[in-house]
C-alpha cells in the first residue's frame, strides 16, 4: 500500500517542478523520450524527506543533478546521507554534474 503524502509535500513538489534548472529541463526532455521504451520517469519525487530530481520506480533508479554547490565538503556529506536513505528504499542513485548533462546529454541518458 502506498503511503499517502501530506498536502505540503505535494505542493512543494509542484513548486520544484515549476522552478527547475536549465539542465533539469534538458534532461527531462530526453527522459520523456524513454517512455516509448517502457520507462516512466517522474520529476521531483518525494522520498524519505527528500525530493529526487528524477525517479523511475519500476527500475528503482533515482537521478540527481548536481551543480557546483554540491562539491563543497558539507554538501558532499549531505548528499552521501541522502543517497544512503534512497538506497535503503532499494533504489540505485545516479549522480551527474550539470556540466555532464550539458556536454554529454546522450551519455547521461544512456547511463
Amino acid at each position: 500500500m502506498r503511503k499517502r503524502l501530506k498536502t505540503g509535500t505535494i505542493n512543494r513538489a509542484r513548486r520544484l517542478r515549476g522552478s527547475r534548472s536549465d539542465m533539469e529541463r534538458l534532461l527531462w526532455w530526453k527522459l520523456r523520450e524513454l517512455n516509448a521504451r517502457g520507462f516512466h520517469f517522474r520529476r521531483q519525487v518525494p522520498m524519505r524527506g527528500y525530493f529526487l530530481d528524477f525517479a523511475e520506480h519500476s527500475g528503482r533508479v533515482a537521478i540527481e543533478l548536481d551543480g557546483n554547490q554540491h562539491g563543497f565538503r558539507n554538501n558532499v556529506a549531505r548528499d552521501e546521507r541522502r543517497d544512503r536513505a534512497i538506497e535503503a528504499e532499494g533504489y540505485i542513485v545516479l549522480r551527474f554534474w550539470n556540466a555532464e548533462v550539458r556536454e554529454n546529454l546522450d551519455g547521461v541518458v544512456e547511463a
